[in-house]
């Protein structure tokens, strides 16, 4: 059994603890609101946001870029890997890695809405996705599938439709996501016999009030 505590959306926050766990995951949208330029992010990232991992009680954790973290997109490499894996700490891109026997997969995409960080439209997302190993235990998306975790409070579904098919044709468990704030809570994916779970974890509400507390998955 491995005790996974899944967050995302925390923008800056880092005011909070983690609940002991063996993984953490973080869904993207990591950095502070304020201030989206890559000389700010970058120290902040390798300052702020490593010593409050630094602090928290996991064995391993793994992060990935949202809509809000522009970093790796203008300066791609930036975030020191080498630095993060003294404390435990992986950072994905379109890749995978595997960590308690588990295979994990890593996106920062979403769909295009206005001029944010890594999202792109309906039909480059299929390309990306594409990438996503057919076989895997744990997707973590920032953008979440079309109709699962991605209502907005306008009624409107801003997920990946690219996303959901591609959910259609692999099998994959979990699927760990943010991005729409709203739309957090636990969905089921069905498709044919396999039922992975959809986890939007937002740890803000619309407004960026902090207002949830992270999820506490046991695989």
């Amino acid at each position: 059994m491995t005790k996974i505590c899944a967050i995302s959306d925390q923008h800056g926050h880092i005011d909070f603890q983690i609940p002991s766990c063996d993984l953490l995951i973080i869904a993207g949208d990591i950095c502070p609101a304020h201030d989206h330029s890559s000389v700010f992010q970058k120290y902040w990232l390798h300052n702020d946001f490593y010593h409050w991992l630094e602090k928290q009680d996991y064995q391993k954790c793994v992060f990935i870029s949202g809509n809000h973290d522009f970093l790796e997109e203008q300066q791609p490499g930036s975030i020191r890997r080498d630095k993060f894996r003294r404390i435990r700490a992986y950072y994905l891109q379109d890749e995978w890695i595997e960590l308690f026997g588990l295979k994990i997969y890593g996106t920062p995409f979403s769909v295009q809405f206005y001029d944010w960080a890594f999202m792109e439209e309906e039909d480059e997302l299929a390309k990306i996705y594409r990438k996503i190993p057919d076989k895997l235990d744990v997707l973590i998306s920032h953008g979440p599938p079309k109709s699962y975790g991605d209502l907005t409070i306008e009624g409107i579904n801003a997920g990946s439709l690219a996303l959901t098919e591609r959910l259609k044709q692999i099998n994959c468990g979990y699927v760990i996501t943010g991005h729409i704030h709203e739309g957090r809570g636990r969905y089921l994916f069905h498709q044919n016999q396999l039922l992975p779970l959809v986890y939007n974890c937002s740890l803000l509400d619309e407004k960026y009030n902090m207002v949830n507390e992270p999820f506490i998955i046991d695989i």
